[in-house]
């Protein structure tokens, strides 16, 4: 950040740069100058002529460089706090209604969610694991596509303040899932729905905080 805004910082520095203009025009007012070819007051002139130009560009640059204020530097400083979170969705599609969508139920958001996991780098693997452990499938069985990458900044009911998502969206397809003819089912305890993309977003409380998401899934996947 202080990369970025080093242009606009420093203000101390500009008075010095301004004093050192005026020391330069000074000098070149009262140097002397050997008689060559030019006679010296005519050299005296032209030396002090160009370092006054010197001086009126770097006021004038001074003048139009945007003001950085301290609250311009707390604004920053907050906004490089702000929790990131990378996060990879899973759009699983219903094989035999394929308009509809898995989603599970999350204490934490209190919503029902695509199923997501944490971005990591060997990301294709760790998502057919986990979705292997979760559904007792084999990763033979599941099959992940990338398909697009995406961010929103919005607030988190779970966490209670605002964060940043950086989102990869993946498509699966799950040999042997079963319950596609379920509206809802439960595995291992927890609590999955079919759902189609419109089902989403007539839902408003999902809406509200996830259509981003559902957007994004409806769009690309």
């Amino acid at each position: 950040m202080l990369e970025k805004k080093k242009d606009y910082i420093g203000t101390n520095y500009n008075c010095i740069g301004a004093i050192e203009e005026v020391l330069l025009i000074f000098s070149a007012c009262t140097a002397t100058y050997p008689e060559f070819i030019i006679p010296s007051t005519i050299l005296r002139f032209i030396i002090s002529l160009v370092a006054a130009i010197h001086l009126v560009l770097f006021i004038s640059d001074l003048i139009r460089k945007p003001k950085y204020t301290k609250e311009d530097l707390v604004r920053d400083i907050e906004d490089l706090n702000m929790t990131e979170r990378n996060s990879s969705i899973i759009a699983i599609q219903n094989k035999k209604h394929p308009t509809k969508y898995l989603l599970y139920s999350d204490h934490g958001w209190g919503l029902k969610l695509f199923p997501n996991f944490t971005t990591v780098k060997d990301d294709m693997n760790n998502i057919k694991r986990r979705l292997s452990e979760e559904f007792e499938i084999d990763t033979d069985n599941i099959h992940v596509d990338h398909k697009t990458a995406q961010h929103e900044i919005k607030f988190s009911t779970e966490h209670n303040e605002e964060r940043s998502y950086n989102y990869t969206l993946y498509t699966a397809q799950i040999d042997g899932l079963g319950h596609e003819d379920e509206d809802s089912f439960v595995v291992a305890g927890k609590n999955y729905y079919w759902m189609t993309i419109s089902e989403m977003l007539e839902d408003q409380t999902l809406k509200k905080h996830n259509e981003f998401v559902i957007a994004m899934v409806r769009d690309n996947a």
